[in-house]
């Protein structure tokens, strides 16, 4: 084991009884022989190179993905709309938080239908984006330095956030005590701990370890929230091949450069903070995320197979 890591036991079953599934950046991938969750392991330790991935993302490196989904305003819009309009069978109004929330699309959605919107996250660019360009309740930082008040919220939601927390117990018992009774919890990760290595090699799975730290299976996500006093409601299955096709295929570039306009603004790559405000709304663009959000959500709802790679939308309550 290097400097700057540690070894953990499973954060679902607290076991220590793995077998290596893969290795990936020089990160070994274990499964958990009792509950089937994979995960880093031996990890970077809390406030050493993980802590860099989240909290500097004025480095080079995040700042062009960031810019990208701020600029991806109309396909941002069109998701959270969808989310939401599932959301609102459950919790028609209310406070909504959302726990990594990017640009902040979602929340400007929510407001525009009725909610009170509510946002934290540790990307300074996001932050200052939200608050500053579209006016929203942001904070800046985790869940845990927020200081949310108890029984708080109607609805928090976190998407594609899951895999990033390195303590999900304690980070689910947080979102537990400042959600309100009979609070509904949506949240939105992969189904790679269902998967089988034959499966994950052959459509190319990013597992982007170890700034992802944990892939999670329905059983042990159903697990963890019954161990933070959730009960599960019901998990949508969305099938990511189509998309994982046409980003593995040779058209991939060519849909990226007309998306864009057909060419990357390098001025930013060169910039440590980046100008909020610029969205691209052409034509092409609100074609593309019409269409992505058709692949993503109605095609991938209708091929949706067990035991292939999708995406799972979570919808659980307090207990």
């Amino acid at each position: 084991m290097k400097t700057g890591e540690e070894y953990v036991n499973c954060p679902i079953c607290d076991k220590d009884n793995t077998d290596l599934f893969r290795n990936e950046n020089n990160w070994n991938l274990v499964k958990c022989r009792e509950c089937s969750l994979i995960y880093v392991n031996p990890r970077p330790i809390q406030g050493g190179p993980l802590d860099k991935l989240y909290t500097h993302y004025s480095d080079d490196t995040y700042s062009e993905k960031i810019n990208s989904y701020i600029s991806d305003k109309p396909l941002g819009m069109l998701k959270a709309r969808r989310l939401l309009h599932n959301i609102k069978r459950f919790k028609k109004n209310g406070r909504i938080l959302d726990i990594g929330f990017g640009a902040g699309y979602f929340l400007l959605a929510a407001q525009d239908l009725g909610y009170e919107p509510f946002g934290v996250d540790t990307s300074q660019i996001f932050y200052d984006y939200a608050k500053d360009e579209l006016g929203l309740n942001v904070s800046l930082g985790t869940i845990h330095q927020a200081y949310y008040p108890d029984n708080y919220f109607d609805v928090i939601t976190m998407f594609n956030v899951l895999s990033h927390l390195d303590t999900p117990i304690h980070d689910f018992s947080e979102i537990n005590r400042i959600l309100k009774k009979d609070g509904l919890l949506v949240l939105e990760t992969g189904n790679s701990g269902d998967l089988t290595k034959v499966v994950a090699e052959k459509y190319k799975l990013a597992w982007d370890a170890p700034e992802h730290l944990y892939w999670y299976s329905k059983d042990n996500l159903r697990e963890l929230l019954r161990k933070t006093n959730f009960q599960l409601i019901k998990i949508d299955r969305y099938s990511i091949i189509p998309e994982r096709l046409i980003a593995n295929s040779k058209l991939a570039p060519f849909i990226r450069k007309i998306v864009r306009g057909g060419k990357l603004n390098r001025e930013r790559k060169e910039q440590k903070r980046l100008p909020v405000g610029d969205t691209r709304t052409s034509i092409m663009t609100k074609i593309y995320a019409k269409i992505n959000i058709f692949i993503s959500y109605d095609l991938g709802r209708w091929i949706s197979r067990r035991g292939s790679p999708a995406s799972m939308i979570v919808f659980a309550k307090k207990c």
